[in-house]
């Protein structure tokens, strides 16, 4: 880092604003309604959300990964981990 302050480089440009917000967004809205979602639910809509970011975003492989990450991580945080974490939250019953 110090060195950079030295050497001429290749400037880092515009931060693209628009964006930083959506994968900000995403966060707050997975701690606002991971209750009310549950785990699955909310993991979901972060992934698909901080995707949505992206140049290269694709709707089959957002769901997949999405989908992918719900199970993993509700396996992991509620089987593993025996966490009190509802992977279905009180919208669907759960």
């Amino acid at each position: 880092m110090v060195r950079a302050w030295f050497q001429a480089g290749t400037p880092v440009g515009r931060l693209p604003f628009s964006k930083l917000a959506l994968v900000m967004v995403s966060n707050v809205l997975f701690a606002l309604l991971l209750r009310r979602l549950g785990l699955a639910g909310a993991l979901i809509l972060l992934v698909v959300v901080s995707a949505y970011a992206s140049k290269r975003f694709r709707w089959p492989v957002a769901l997949a990964l999405a989908v992918g990450l719900a199970a993993g991580s509700s396996f992991i945080f509620t089987w593993l981990l025996r966490l009190p974490i509802p992977i279905l939250g009180a919208w669907f019953g759960g």
